[in-house]
């Protein structure tokens, strides 16, 4: 890092524009005070008051949910379970591999939740902006002023944690605050900052959901910084059926599961031919149902393959669930030579899935596990990271020609911080 200061132009003008007063405390899915159009614009100044705390609250959560799916679509394109299947030339540059930050339509890196494009990097600053903001004027205001504020508190933090945590495994660097470059491992360290304190407040509060999110959120962002141990001491804590869903809703384009949007009903992309028929001993492997829709999708030249785990546009997608819990203490018994731990938590998972269970070799069981994410998470914004992390090779490899022209880039590699994030 050169200390080069940085302008957030993606994330401040988006997070510090008008907003209205409009948004209901109960509201799911990804509508926001971002984004909210009815009469009566008002100043974020106006808005951010201690009535309004629940407001903003619930925005964070809508903003991350929408920054969440967008990531999904992203990560799913650049890392090989899904492959693209429009006649869109921006949209290649995910299949490709080969990601400029500007290009002749939204890319991976300026597209916003109001595009329809996936989305990785100005989508999560925003939701990151928004959760940190929330959280300094929650510190602000007191317990009199604010009902229910430590539980408030807690779910800010935990999805806050949660932006920081996706822009880790995806970024090399960022920026944020108008400060200096930050580093992938700073963001893991800022991620658990707040997972640290989403747990302490969510336990005070008696908030057992957000307290589980957050241990998990906090395992997560210990295993991609190598600390197998600690992240493993979380996860133990981990309710065995503990699940907590990004929730949306048909109601407008941008609040639906944008995965069932891309896949099922516009057909711009299709399930990549690796995640195709995946069994285990001879046994359809359920967590990874895919179809064959028996047509071309929308390019009208590519097989359309249909995921079949979300079937609607409002259904939800985990942020956080127990089988990640299981991998994490599998993967740190590997480390620690209790190969029969890890065994047993893969089993568990198989067992769940109405497979059979594993046997291999000893010296195949971190392998497995590798196998075991990629399946269990199929569609859930791990496999990139994944990728990253365990040196995964792409698929299809590197220089194989692209179907639209051009060759596929090289294997999955963090992102540069975007030029546009740089003082000219």
């Amino acid at each position: 890092m050169n200390g080069q200061r940085l302008h957030r132009r993606s994330t401040l003008t988006l997070a510090s524009r008008f907003i209205v007063l409009g948004l209901t405390a109960g509201s799911t899915g990804c509508q926001s005070l971002l984004d909210v159009s009815l009469p009566g614009q008002l100043e974020t100044t106006v808005i951010e008051t201690p009535d309004n705390a629940g407001l903003l609250a619930s925005a964070v959560v809508a903003e991350f949910e929408c920054a969440f799916v967008k990531y999904i679509a992203a990560s799913s394109l650049i890392g090989n379970e899904f492959n693209v299947s429009v006649l869109t030339t921006h949209w290649w540059n995910f299949d490709q591999r080969q990601l400029p930050d500007q290009a002749s339509g939204p890319t991976w890196a300026n597209a916003t939740c109001d595009n329809a494009e996936p989305a990785i990097y100005t989508t999560l600053s925003v939701a990151r902006y928004l959760g940190d903001r929330t959280l300094g004027l929650l510190d602000g205001w007191t317990d009199a002023q604010v009902a229910n504020r430590g539980a408030l508190l807690a779910q800010t933090a935990a999805y806050t944690g949660y932006a920081y945590t996706l822009m880790s495994e995806a970024m090399c660097s960022a920026v944020f605050d108008e400060g200096t470059e930050v580093t992938a491992a700073q963001m893991r360290t800022r991620a658990e900052e707040r997972f640290t304190r989403a747990m302490a407040l969510a336990t005070t509060a008696n908030q057992p959901e957000i307290l589980n999110m957050a241990r998990l959120g906090r395992a997560r962002v210990r295993l991609g910084a190598g600390r197998k141990a600690d992240a493993a001491a979380d996860a133990q804590l981990v309710p065995a059926a503990f699940v907590r869903n990004a929730n949306y809703s048909a109601a407008a384009g941008r609040s639906e599961n944008r995965i069932f949007v891309l896949n099922n009903r516009l057909s711009n992309v299709s399930v990549e031919s690796v995640y195709q028929g995946l069994t285990f001993n001879g046994v359809a492997d359920r967590r990874v149902a895919v179809t064959n829709a028996g047509r071309n999708g929308a390019d009208g030249r590519t097989p359309l393959f249909l995921q079949t785990k979300y079937a609607t546009a409002a259904s939800p997608i985990p942020i956080a669930r127990a089988a990640e819990a299981r991998l994490i203490i599998a993967e740190n018994a590997v480390a620690v030579g209790d190969l029969t731990t890890a065994v047993n938590e893969i089993n568990a998972l198989h067992t769940a899935a109405g497979l059979p269970p594993w046997a291999g070799p000893a010296a195949e069981v971190l392998a497995q596990i590798v196998e075991e994410r990629k399946r269990e998470f199929f569609l859930e914004s791990h496999h990139y990271g994944d990728a990253i992390r365990y040196q995964i090779p792409a698929f299809p490899a590197a220089g194989t020609p692209h179907k639209f022209g051009g060759v596929h880039g090289p294997n999955l590699a963090c992102l540069p911080v975007p030029s546009f994030e740089r003082k000219s």
